[in-house]
């Protein structure tokens, strides 16, 4: 047979192979989705029952749907904890009619205890926008023979109502309303997210990978030690390296930008990034045929199915988290509110700023900015609204942690398969970090994309014979970035490294224990010890110092600032005191870490046990090493609190990463010994896992945490054009951490951001920082915290606060909060001038203040 036709059945073959794969791995999917609902409206506040449901007194609740493809509402019934029977019937209606769209009846004796009940029905594909009524009705029930429905005497949900028969109430039914997440809505919002991508794609590439490749081109050893920073046959290390050193860089460079008195921008950033490219092009240039030979280790590298596996995963995962993200222009939840401030100031000044003016009343910036200054460069380089570009540059480092865990596996079990394994559990098995963007935690995130990497180029130094000076000088900045990413973070890198010394000094040989040297093998065994642990101990103490001299600047700053202050506090607290107990608390774990997923961990760190897999003891060891740091009263030290369960729990997905990816990685190896195919059905089954992960991952958004609503959006624009500059809002608030520190509620904590006027709320970062007034400014705002949370509107007490403080305005967004929207609407100090989509706004009467200052 001719080899031309060999190769074109070969090449048929393929392609015929790959046709199947994806027309199968496409069936899953779509299966997969036809039964995905995707939580548009959550009101979760259920303070007791509305009453028994019988006869005429049925529970309803009118709502409006986000979006298309309404498919299913939730409940919380109760049944007053005993036995009911009788037929109910759920109807959903569109609001002012008498038609049911859905009708489903069920049986009072099925109905579980104060938990949700689930009502599923065709999907809606007009829904979007329009009002609906649902109720829940049990003609045949009787008193002392009826469940009940879960409620709010609060308004908890500002764009629709309870009902009790026919009578409206004042609060709200605790329920959730969810769409049909079908394939033709997945294609359409990919498509919005890749024609999203190709504005900023470009600039996010030149951010996010060409600082660090410009580094490693000036500073990559020309001799056998570049194998000890990361496999130079595998690109995915060197792109992994590249872009950790590219995260850590961005916070270095706005810090000495700003200590040496310069203002960066779009065009300064531009050049600096021209020049990173020049840089990796002279490389290229000046060692061509090293350069060559690498490409031909790269080439036969995208011949194998694992790399193409290992890609999929990677622009999966990424293309996942912006599909999510979308339509997301507001970041989310408390955290977001000093994120986008911190970026928007920094866009403003070019540089690091002293005042938060004018948007909070704060006087030091001492907050780690790495993620911030990542946000800002996005913005210069796209003009992308700083809200959206604190969305998008969160979201591009949720995508690069896969690849970062990938470097990380692969070098400490030395093998790809663990990396590809950590890549996979990472970027779509595990719920973290892909939930950080309800949360906001992109600071965490930033410091999670460049620990593996600081870890990586940190290890050769503690082995006396790898250790190098560039090595050295690029470890340093990826451990200065690291610390100006996120502080607590610096523990989870030196607890690793601590471990790993600690590995190294135990394996240093000593000399053979005879009869005749017993007398002296104590001493020349110590002296060994010693002697081998100083090398690596002066590489880590040049480290340290390394570190501390670039982050020289940011450290004066510190001081200035009351982080040390709190420091010292929580240290000197009690380990069960009610402020570290709430700071310290995880909650559900399994909601971190889900069952299955533990039980992954469990079989991969039995089996990497039993085969005495070092990777895998030392992800078991940082673990317990993290867990004992966040918990020093376990040993009876204090400090309880400084590094919380939370931060540990909600990053335990990396060291939890190492264990899965090198048990599996060693029981792949055992298994291809026996069996050659073993390798091809892993790739297959792992494209399989891969397929019904997508959807999970598609859910990570959840409604309530959304601070800001569309009605609150068209409500900030209100504000610039119907309130003078000097206006002053009350918004809503809530004490938290033991009552030490107030947080916003809802939207109008976003107000200085989003509409250009002052509230009675800085963002919660104003713990940390100085500002006028020192401690009665904090404890100010406990005071008005507590006054909304306790007393009415019409209270001279909480008048009395306002006229002290200037307000002019109260806002109430859609999310809702303490304040009482009735009580306001009934007072006759407060007038209503906005009432739209669930936002209400009020004046406040100036003739309260002018009577009380007579």
């Amino acid at each position: 047979v001719p080899r031309e036709m060999k190769l074109s059945r070969t090449l048929v073959g393929q392609l015929s192979l790959a046709l199947v794969v994806s027309v199968a791995l496409a069936t899953l999917l779509i299966g997969r989705l036809s039964s995905l609902y995707r939580a548009e409206v959550h009101q979760p506040e259920a303070r007791g029952p509305i009453g028994e449901i019988y006869g005429l007194f049925t529970a309803g609740q009118t709502f409006v749907a986000p979006g298309p493809g309404l498919a299913r509402i939730d409940v919380i019934l109760s049944t007053y904890g005993r036995p009911n029977q009788g037929p109910l019937v759920f109807h959903l209606r569109e609001a002012g009619t008498a038609a049911d769209i859905a009708t489903i009846p069920f049986d009072a004796a099925t109905v579980e205890n104060n938990v949700y009940r689930t009502f599923t029905f065709p999907p809606l594909r007009d829904s979007a926008g329009k009002a609906y009524f649902f109720f829940i009705e049990a003609l045949s029930s009787t008193p002392g023979n009826a469940i009940t429905a879960g409620y709010s005497i609060r308004d908890a949900y500002r764009m629709g109502t309870a009902f009790r028969g026919e009578e409206a109430q004042a609060g709200d039914l605790a329920f959730a309303v969810y769409s049909s997440y079908a394939p033709g809505t997945l294609l359409a919002d990919t498509g919005l997210a890749l024609a999203d991508m190709v504005r900023w794609a470009i600039p996010a590439l030149a951010i996010f990978l060409l600082p660090g490749a410009a580094l490693l081109a000036l500073l990559w050893p020309r001799n056998g030690f570049a194998q000890l920073w990361a496999d130079t046959t595998d690109p995915a290390q060197l792109a992994a390296l590249a872009a950790g050193l590219s995260v850590a860089l961005a916070s270095l460079l706005l810090l000495f930008a700003s200590t040496a008195g310069l203002r960066l921008g779009t065009l300064p950033l531009a050049t600096i990034l021209l020049g990173c490219a020049a840089v990796v092009l002279w490389r290229f240039i000046r060692f061509g045929p090293r350069i060559r030979d690498t490409l031909a280790t790269w080439k036969s590298w995208f011949r194998l199915s694992e790399s193409w596996l290992l890609l999929i995963i990677f622009a999966v995962s990424l293309l996942v988290r912006l599909v999510v993200v979308r339509q997301l222009e507001i970041p989310r939840w408390a955290d977001s509110v000093h994120h986008t401030m911190i970026t928007q100031l920094l866009v403003e000044h070019g540089r690091l700023f002293d005042s938060w003016e004018p948007y909070a009343p704060l006087s030091t910036f001492t907050y780690h900015f790495g993620f911030h200054a990542l946000a800002t460069y996005l913005h210069w380089l796209t003009g992308i609204e700083v809200p959206r570009a604190v969305v998008l540059t969160g979201q591009i480092l949720n995508g690069l942690a896969p690849l970062t865990a990938y470097l990380l596996a692969a070098r400490l079990a030395r093998s790809r398969w663990a990396g590809i394994f950590a890549a996979l559990f990472v970027g779509l098995l595990s719920p973290m970090p892909m939930f950080y963007v309800n949360w906001g935690r992109y600071t965490q995130l930033a410091a999670l994309v460049i620990l593996p990497v600081a870890v990586v180029l940190t290890l050769p130094l503690i082995r006396p014979s790898t250790a190098h000076v560039r090595l050295l000088l690029v470890a340093a900045i990826g451990l200065a970035g690291l610390a100006l990413a996120h502080y607590l973070m610096l523990t989870f890198y030196a607890t690793l490294i601590s471990l790993y010394f600690l590995a190294e000094i135990l394996a240093l040989p000593r000399p053979a224990r005879t009869w005749a040297t017993s007398a002296t093998w104590r001493v020349t065994g110590g002296a060994g010890w010693i002697g081998g642990m100083i090398k690596p101990g002066l590489w880590l103490v040049a480290l340290i110092a390394l570190v501390a001299i670039l982050l020289l600047p940011w450290e004066i700053r510190i001081v200035q600032g009351r982080l040390l202050n709190n420091l010292v506090a929580i240290v000197g607290d009690a380990p069960k005191s009610e402020f570290v107990s709430q700071h310290n608390a995880v909650g559900d774990i399994f909601f971190f870490v889900p069952q299955p997923l533990v039980v992954l961990a469990l079989g991969a760190a039995v089996w990497g046990l039993v085969r005495r897999r070092w990777a895998v003891v030392m992800g078991m060891s940082w673990i317990a090493a993290l867990l004992l740091v966040s918990n020093p009263y376990w040993l009876g030290l204090p400090g309880t609190g400084v590094v919380n369960n939370f931060a540990v729990i909600i990053a335990v997905f990396l060291p939890l990463s190492i264990i899965i990816g090198a048990g599996l990685a060693d029981l792949l190896v055992q298994c291809t010994v026996r069996w050659k195919q073993v390798q091809g059905i892993a790739v297959a089954l792992t494209a399989v896992i891969v397929v019904l992960a997508i959807p999970d991952r598609l859910l990570a958004l959840q409604p309530d945490t959304a601070l800001v609503a569309p009605a609150d959006v068209k409500a900030m624009a209100w504000i610039r054009q119907n309130t003078p500059a000097t206006a002053k809002f009350l918004v809503n608030s809530r004490l938290f951490y033991a009552g030490t520190t107030a947080l916003g509620a809802d939207a109008g904590w976003w107000i200085p951001l989003l509409a250009g006027r002052q509230t009675t709320l800085p963002p919660m970062v104003y713990a940390l920082e100085q500002a006028p007034g020192g401690a009665e400014f904090r404890a100010g705002l406990r005071r008005l915290a507590e006054q909304i949370r306790d007393l009415p509107p019409d209270s001279p007490a909480l008048q009395a606060t306002l006229c002290e403080r200037g307000v002019t305005h109260v806002y109430l967004g859609a999310q809702g909060g303490p304040l009482d929207p009735r009580a306001l609407r009934e007072s006759p100090y407060y007038r209503l001038a906005y009432d739209e989509g669930g936002v209400l706004i009020f004046t406040l009467d100036p003739a309260i203040c002018i009577t009380r200052s007579d």
